[in-house]
């Protein structure tokens, strides 16, 4: 677990035991030079006779499993031992040990209590994680904002957690709020952080809680694209192929969609596939968009299932199978692709790779209408030919398999929440 607070600063504060002095040094020498055994034996003969940075370590030592296996209810008892003295640090981490019920059982209270504690000693991680804590156990508006500063005066201490949370996992309330949530964004993505970086650019590119900025929001796609982020990468080739925010410029487009689809980003192999069959920013490659889209569609994402449908209908790059092409557009159709219900319902009334049948041809135009104009002109064109029966039959099996789909996610999806850690 990683902790936002150095081992040595914790360690110094003044709450030793004069006869314990000794035995602790000699442990924290043999802990920061690796020796674990050694650390263990001189640490618990000072934690027994009460020092609390004694017990404080060794409850690190157990939970990080340094010297023997993790034990995290040993770690808890250590650190309630500590924290009974009014350890800061040990309070913390007991807390974070309740909130995760690693090792105790999971309490909120508890882990609230413990981290108010050391709140009020002016230890600032634990300023944020009460802060986190009570955010999302908040009755009412004025305990939310009351948990808004504790995140605030944790933040403007320098916690990166509490920065985090104002700027990502808490929802701004208006736009003050926003501005402010914002403002702590920025100062995150300056500091590294990809999740910001990557959540900063796409508030400049909409405009939200700042001035829109498409130029300086494709920078920022680029440092978090630079650090791995595929959904930047993403978002970058989309910006280069449209001319948002940057000069058109095909190659540079296929360049980071091909990253992001290499890291497996459904939505840019989808894309790249597109560049590839259309022969932009590359020659065209028809089999190349087969295998991106293949990729995509084998994911679950319903628009590279319609197109390799039609590429299937068509027999471009892949062999010509009507049969092959039904099934995946009927994956597509399942997941709610208006286009694909539509196209799925066409073939259903030709028989084509389909039995034919005008009952599911009118229940996926059903389907499809209320986005498809196109599919509503079908819907009417076949219920002229329908019997009452068969169209009650069509509305039947529309409403079966609307509860058969599956929703499909957002494929730039940036909101990243922070927890107590």
């Amino acid at each position: 677990m990683r902790r936002s607070t150095s081992l040595l600063l914790v360690l110094s504060l003044p709450f030793a035991v004069t006869a314990c002095q000794a035995p602790f040094e000699q442990g924290r020498a043999a802990y920061e030079r690796g020796d674990y055994v050694r650390a263990h034996e001189r640490l618990e003969a000072a934690a027994r006779e009460g020092d609390s940075r004694s017990q404080y370590l060794l409850g690190l030592m157990c939970e990080d499993g340094q010297g023997a296996p993790a034990d995290c209810a040993a770690a808890a008892a250590w650190y309630e031992r500590a924290a009974q003295q009014g350890h800061p640090a040990a309070q913390n981490n007991l807390g974070l040990l309740h909130f995760h019920g690693r090792g105790v059982e999971r309490s909120l209270e508890r882990a609230e209590r413990w981290f108010e504690r050391a709140a009020q000693q002016g230890f600032v991680a634990a300023q944020s994680n009460l802060g986190l804590v009570r955010i999302a156990r908040a009755a009412d508006e004025r305990e939310r904002n009351e948990a808004r500063s504790l995140l605030a005066q944790a933040a403007e201490g320098g916690n990166s957690n509490a920065k985090r949370a104002l700027a990502l996992a808490v929802e701004p309330r208006g736009d003050a709020e926003l501005a402010e949530s914002t403002s702590w964004l920025a100062q995150v993505a300056s500091e590294g952080d990809s999740g910001a970086q990557l959540e900063y650019a796409r508030r400049l590119l909409a405009g939200e809680g700042s001035e829109c900025d498409a130029g300086r929001a494709r920078e920022w796609f680029e440092r978090a694209a630079e650090q791995g982020r595929a959904e930047a990468a993403f978002a970058l080739g989309w910006m280069y192929d449209t001319g948002r925010g940057a000069a058109l410029d095909a190659g540079r487009a296929a360049h980071w969609l091909a990253r992001a689809a290499q890291a497996g980003h459904t939505g840019a192999q989808t894309y790249l596939a597109e560049l590839a069959l259309d022969g932009r920013g590359m020659e065209r490659d028809a089999q190349l968009a087969a295998r991106w889209l293949l990729d995509a569609a084998s994911a679950g994402f319903a628009p590279a299932q319609h197109n390799l449908a039609l590429l299937h209908l068509r027999g471009d790059g892949v062999t010509r199978d009507a049969a092959v092409a039904a099934r995946w557009m009927r994956e597509a159709a399942l997941r709610g692709h208006a286009q694909a219900q539509r196209k799925l319902g066409q073939m259903h009334e030709l028989g084509q790779g389909v039995a034919r049948s005008e009952v599911e041809a009118q229940a996926w135009y059903t389907l499809a209408r209320d986005e498809d104009a196109r599919a509503r002109e079908l819907a009417s064109a076949l219920a002229a030919r329908l019997s009452a029966d068969q169209s009650k039959r069509a509305a039947a099996l529309a409403e079966r398999l609307r509860g058969e789909g599956e929703p499909q996610p957002d494929v730039l999806s940036s909101v990243h929440v922070a927890r107590p850690r």
